[in-house]
């Protein structure tokens, strides 16, 4: 072994960096056995041992999706798909081991993942066994580094095996930054100060774009927004158990209400007028304010259940699961979503979703109208758990990926 582990260092040393570009994919696709003979560094730290076996189960139509579950979506997609007849689905999800975890029916380490070329294998031998569709996240690898990484050339591989392939996207994952400015004046990416990692995102947003460009594949997205970059999108509405949320109690019968702001991400949500705005009226004792941020789903569960009301996202014109959480448990949710959102929700479900306008120009006028008109404001809470039901308890998801999955 040390002989190998010097013939590549050796070969490190002396070859041209074009050579070692050519023969690297070659080295990686070798057993893990051989592999960490000739390039220890790769596996170090990469779990011990087999991975348990893919199994999706039973149906005319087999559903993979993943590898993000980015807010347990993919999770809460395979249950509805699950729960309808002749239908199997589950959630694959790569996890890194400071990411919050959700709930998911199949969890490998990104260790694994990116740098044992035995599971890629075998992971994609089980899906092509196994599966009649693969449903993929935000247009990343489903097999980490497997075909050179090449996301193309693994939707290409899937296909050749007559496996049908979609791409849902989630906002950010697409979104064209420039235009996002230019139809919102609210938009957070007018500042490097609210999003300093812009660039980076915009890049990879462009290259995602690109992506899609090269496939011939249906797409989807969670959010309303991504039918601004990616017209051609179904929405695949985000799913909510209206059951793990609900609560006791009706909001805004104390003297002094709770006001709950929990971002995913503070400087996309307006969280530094939220924070200027709600601890000034706390300051007041005109509210009291609890601000959540990199807390474990359980803690913000809690939270929202004994809120009064939930301040979401006030710059970037949709809605998401933190605010479905918050109308399932019956909260009264501010948030800005514009028009396009509004109405596209409404043509799909018949109504339009029971959230109190705000944004971060127009907040605290807002709370300041919700505590003076706590009848109003308790009545649109109560349409919360309603909407929720109707629109994001899954049900609306499998139909709309319905005729994908006839294909």
């Amino acid at each position: 072994m040390g002989m190998l582990q010097d013939a590549s260092a050796l070969a490190k040393r002396v070859l041209p960096r074009r050579a070692i570009a050519l023969i690297e994919p070659h080295v990686s696709a070798l057993p893990d056995r051989i592999g960490a003979w000739l390039n220890p560094a790769k596996y170090a730290g990469m779990p011990a041992g087999p991975t348990d076996p893919l199994v999706i189960g039973d149906g005319r139509s087999r559903l993979v999706i993943g590898p993000l579950n980015t807010a347990g979506q993919a999770h809460q997609w395979a249950r509805a798909v699950d729960a309808q007849a002749g239908r199997a689905a589950i959630s694959l999800v790569v996890e890194s081991p400071d990411s919050f975890r959700f709930d998911a029916d199949r969890a490998v380490p990104r260790l694994r993942a990116e740098r044992s070329s035995d599971w890629q294998r075998a992971e994609f031998q089980a899906v092509v066994a196994q599966a009649t569709h693969v449903l993929i996240e935000s247009g990343q690898p489903l097999f980490g580094p497997l075909f050179r990484g090449d996301i193309v050339r693994q939707v290409g591989a899937l296909h050749q095996r007559g496996i049908r392939v979609a791409i849902v996207l989630h906002g950010s994952d697409v979104r064209d930054l420039s235009a996002h400015r230019a139809r919102e004046p609210r938009s957070p990416y007018e500042s490097i100060e609210l999003v300093p990692d812009a660039p980076e995102l915009d890049a990879s947003a462009a290259r995602v774009r690109r992506v899609i460009t090269q496939l011939d594949v249906p797409l989807f997205g969670s959010t309303p927004g991504v039918q601004f970059d990616l017209p051609e999108a179904v929405w695949l509405p985000v799913v909510v158990n209206p059951d793990e949320w609900a609560a006791d109690g009706v909001p805004l019968q104390r003297a002094v209400p709770v006001v709950v702001h929990a971002p995913s991400r503070g400087g996309l949500k307006g969280s530094e007028v939220a924070d200027e705005v709600l601890w000034r009226l706390h300051r007041d004792g005109l509210v009291e304010y609890r601000r959540l941020e990199g807390v474990a789903h359980s803690e913000v569960r809690n939270a929202f259940r004994t809120a009064d009301i939930v301040v979401d996202s006030l710059r970037m014109g949709g809605y998401g699961v933190g605010a479905c959480e918050a109308m399932a448990a019956g909260r009264l949710v501010l948030s800005y979503v514009n028009e396009h959102a509004l109405n596209m929700v409404e043509a799909l479900v018949g109504e339009q979703p029971p959230i109190w306008p705000a944004d971060v120009g127009t907040l605290e006028a807002a709370v300041r109208v919700v505590l003076a008109e706590r009848a109003g404001a308790r009545a649109l809470a109560a349409r919360g758990p309603a909407f929720v039901r109707l629109a994001h308890d899954g049900r609306v998801s499998a139909a709309a990926l319905e005729a994908f999955l006839e294909s």
